[in-house]
């Protein structure tokens, strides 16, 4: 069950250090997400943090439940809750700013196998499924369009 005394102040909060520190694997919801300034963040996992400023500790999820009862609590609070579609911007771990050395005389172009994999395994990130070297039938003569009108 969630606490009672989590209020709207210690959701914000968690969202800043959701958008600080990221979130760690496994805590992303895979049906519903809370849309906060154009970023999508996993309910569940806010409700947990926002429990460390009201009550000073994480709040662990299996002692409340997701879905319907996370919803409706941040529902409440006045926050939006949309099912889990891939359109929104995931925040997630703040990148390594290191610099990496780029080997030199290595052609990097859209034929490189490294790079498309990758470019992959970014979109598979974003969107979830990804499909390589998908085709679909597209018409060339005006024949194949006599009968779009």
């Amino acid at each position: 069950m969630i606490p009672n005394n989590i209020v709207r102040i210690h959701i914000l909060k968690a969202i800043q250090e959701i958008d600080r520190d990221g979130i760690p694997k496994g805590r992303n919801s895979k049906k519903f997400k809370l849309v906060f300034d154009e970023k999508a963040y996993p309910p569940k996992y806010v409700i947990s943090l926002a429990n460390k400023y009201a009550n000073g500790e994480e709040l662990n999820p299996s002692d409340f439940g997701g879905g319907r009862e996370t919803n409706d609590y941040l529902g409440r609070l006045g926050f939006e809750i949309v099912e889990n579609f891939p359109s929104a911007k995931q925040v997630s771990k703040p990148l390594n700013r290191r610099k990496r050395k780029v080997q030199s005389g290595v052609s990097h172009n859209e034929r490189c196998p490294k790079c498309k994999q990758t470019i992959e395994k970014m979109l598979r990130k974003i969107y979830g499924e990804v499909k390589s070297n998908y085709k679909f039938e597209v018409g060339v003569l005006p024949e194949d369009f006599k009968k779009t009108q």
